[in-house]
């Protein structure tokens, strides 16, 4: 079962040593981006929306376009850094999840996961994989894609079969 998010406060993020490069506290939409030197391997961006769904940054005609797009969903991320373990870790602690253990640390989150897996050097550090839940007509028998460097793992899972 993957873990509920909870806004991490911003005592949290200081305590844990973890600047801020940006943030704004509106009604209905809270956002932070935490240094990526300091979380490694990407930028953590947190955002909260009110009412739950709505989303500021879509534009105003965001919510009536919700559900028109292509079927599929962002299922999991795999992020490349030299220190797979500290990593996983470090962002747990911000997210306030636990790491769950195995071949490459990972983080589950509400419908998906964040995996860490080892990069050759802190040069090549960063998102190396995305998967994607499609339905079978979707993926049209890919597995996955590249594009600009990261891999775009295709598959069609219980939700799609």
């Amino acid at each position: 079962m993957n873990a509920r998010l909870e806004f991490p406060s911003a005592e949290a993020v200081a305590q844990a040593g973890i600047r801020v490069v940006w943030q704004i506290d509106l009604p209905d939409i809270a956002g932070t981006h935490l240094h990526p030197a300091d979380t490694r391997g990407a930028i953590v961006s947190l955002d909260r929306s009110q009412p739950y769904g709505s989303w500021r940054w879509g534009g105003p005609q965001w919510e009536g376009k919700i559900g028109t797009g292509a079927p599929g969903r962002l299922a999991a991320i795999t992020v490349a850094v030299t220190e797979p373990i500290a990593v996983a870790a470090r962002w747990g602690q911000v997210l306030g999840v636990p790491v769950r253990d195995g071949s490459n640390p990972a983080l589950g989150l509400e419908d998906g996961e964040v995996t860490f897996t080892v990069a050759d050097d802190a040069r090549r550090e960063g998102l190396v994989e995305i998967a994607v839940e499609l339905p079978p007509e979707r993926r049209r028998g890919r597995e996955e894609i590249e594009l600009g460097g990261v891999r775009l793992r295709l598959f069609s899972g219980p939700g799609f079969s």
